[in-house]
């Protein structure tokens, strides 16, 4: 049936097959009555339906992947050339490896140049193969936890991210969290309010889960944890967000098209900032749209702007990591900092004034002159406001550490080789590299640090400034950005 079609298709890899399915397997009237009309057997599924979704997806996604492969036929002979194809793969966030894997399934030793059809056909099996990576990795995780398989489906999207957080939190890999780490997970995750009053509940929400007492949260415990804060999150912006929804509503018909809705995201401040969160926003919208109507009720926008809340909030988390990481903090520290930067800043503008700046050095019990105060503090407001926004507050605790000594006894070292390297490294510096995020974010540890090593041709246990002539993240970031395309290509 329709309904078991739409179940099969992911579970073969064809994530995107399964959202066309979604609006095309039912009939005109979407009641699910054709349910009862088509009974497909295995066989026919297997050798019509999906071929054919197949080829209606690839025609929607050819305009991206055509004009990839003519910038590249630069004979005008009408085909590229295997070294292209891993080249145009890479430029379009797909893995150099899964890309190899499935040129040698498809064509073995051959070195002859693919036209259009080809191409496109092992771009798009490559999409397939890290979907189905993707949701492999996420059924290991429902394995590994023994969670429910109800509790799997409503967080199936999420849960990658989301045991990868609780994992790198639980230290002592005991299998549960504390009140302060599962905050710092909330921080990570987009989902720790701005304000303190808000703050404050979340962290009342927390205490109130641990049911038993015993100070720790399951991660069965913590899914549940997280749902309930993000509904109550939903219902406080409810009203706000209601009246808003409905200014733009001007035929009263209870949706939105997706400018309406772009310009709406504007409106409420969640517009995206770099080309990462345009990405980020578009798969959200997707992913809400269902339907492919293109679009959205009420309720849809509700999840949509609270998704895109929490992404765009993570993601700047994440930039944060990196700029500490570059400074020489740990993210312990950096995650000290910016919890100090959000109780002092009230009124939500992110930025200080400098009394707040200097509350800020007293809740760390930092002593630093008033001369050193100043001078840093002028160094870093260029524009002459008075404030200074979160990055400018880290550059300033780095030159108070390097020049009045704060922080020099909690500086983060940085790991010397390549097996001492945080999962989160390892993943940034292959992302800089151009290889796939949702790729990446699907890997072990131990498979990240084999293609780490790879790319940047070096050892486990290679002394990265003799091979590499750096000494900490920032130096390895930068280097990740110049990795030769040939050393992707042969991964």
């Amino acid at each position: 049936t329709p309904k078991a079609s739409r179940a099969l298709l992911p579970m073969v890899g064809a994530e995107r097959t399964a959202r066309w399915a979604t609006a095309n397997l039912e009939d005109g009237d979407g009641d699910g009555s054709s349910a009862q009309k088509i009974c497909l057997d295995l066989h026919t599924f297997a050798l019509v339906v999906v071929p054919e979704v197949r080829a209606r997806l690839s025609a929607v996604q050819s305009d991206q992947i055509l004009r990839q492969f003519y910038e590249r036929d630069r004979h005008g002979r009408g085909r590229v050339d295997v070294m292209d194809i891993m080249e145009i793969a890479r430029l379009m966030g797909l893995d150099s490896q899964l890309v190899r894997s499935t040129i040698d399934e498809a064509r073995g030793n051959s070195v002859e140049p693919v036209d259009f059809a080809e191409f496109q056909r092992l771009i798009f099996r490559t999409r397939e193969k890290v979907d189905r990576m993707v949701r492999e990795y996420q059924r290991s995780i429902m394995d590994m936890t023994g969670i429910s398989e109800a509790l799997f489906k409503t967080w199936r999207q999420d849960i990658v991210q989301l045991h990868d957080l609780f994992s790198r939190h639980d230290a002592d890999n005991s299998g549960s969290l504390g009140p302060e780490e599962i905050a710092h997970v909330f921080v990570e995750f987009g989902l720790m309010p701005r304000t303190q009053a808000d703050r404050a509940v979340v962290c009342e929400m927390i205490r109130e889960a641990d049911v038993s007492q015993d100070g720790e949260l399951q991660f069965a415990e913590f899914l549940e944890l997280t749902g309930k804060i993000r509904d109550w999150s939903v219902q406080e912006k409810k009203d706000d967000e209601l009246a808003m929804f409905r200014r733009y509503d001007a035929d009263g018909s209870g949706a939105l098209t997706l400018t309406e809705i772009s310009r709406l995201l504007a409106d409420l401040g969640c517009t995206p900032k770099t080309r990462a969160e345009q990405e980020e926003l578009a798969v959200l919208i997707k992913m809400v749209d269902a339907d492919g109507s293109g679009l959205i009720d009420f309720e849809e926008f509700q999840v949509l702007n609270q998704r895109i809340d929490e992404r765009l909030r993570s993601m700047r988390y994440e930039e944060e990591v990196e700029y500490a990481l570059r400074c020489g903090f740990s993210e312990e520290q950096l995650f000290q900092l910016r919890w100090i930067f959000s109780e002092l800043d009230a009124d939500v503008s992110e930025c200080l004034d400098k009394a707040e700046v200097r509350a800020a050095l007293v809740m760390l019990q930092k002593q630093v002159s008033q001369e050193s105060f100043d001078s840093a503090f002028r160094k870093l407001d260029v524009d002459e406001s008075g404030e200074l926004d979160f990055f400018e507050f880290v550059e300033f605790m780095r030159l108070l550490r390097d020049g009045d000594g704060i922080f020099s006894e909690e500086r983060e070292p940085f790991a010397k080789r390549p097996r001492f390297l945080d999962g989160r490294v390892l993943r940034r510096a292959l992302e800089l590299c151009g290889m796939s995020k949702p790729y990446l974010g699907a890997l072990p540890f131990d498979a990240l640090l084999e293609l780490f090593c790879a790319a940047f041709q070096v050892g486990k246990s290679d002394s990265l400034e003799e091979k590499l002539n750096v000494t900490n993240v920032g130096e390895l970031m930068a280097v990740a950005k110049t990795i030769p395309k040939k050393n992707l290509s042969s991964l």
